[in-house]
């Protein structure tokens, strides 16, 4: 058995690295599409009274401003 679970630590940490990848990659997807909304409710904003609100809740939900003033 001593075998056995020196085998499972590396096979841990290549799972938690997947994980940690899978995590990274649909985090940037949602951002991308968090910041896609963003836009198309900014140039709406004028014809849809309320929207600029639910913008700012957006951006502030999401990080949005923090991001952008961090690029």
């Amino acid at each position: 058995m001593r075998g056995d679970h020196s085998t499972r630590l590396p096979v841990r940490a290549v799972v938690n690295r997947r994980l940690v990848r899978f995590d990274e990659a649909l985090q940037q997807k949602l951002n991308a599409i968090a910041e896609g909304l963003h836009s198309i409710m900014g140039e709406l904003a004028a014809d849809y009274q309320g929207l600029t609100d639910e913008r700012e809740e957006l951006a502030d939900a999401t990080g949005l401003e923090d991001r952008e003033s961090s690029d």
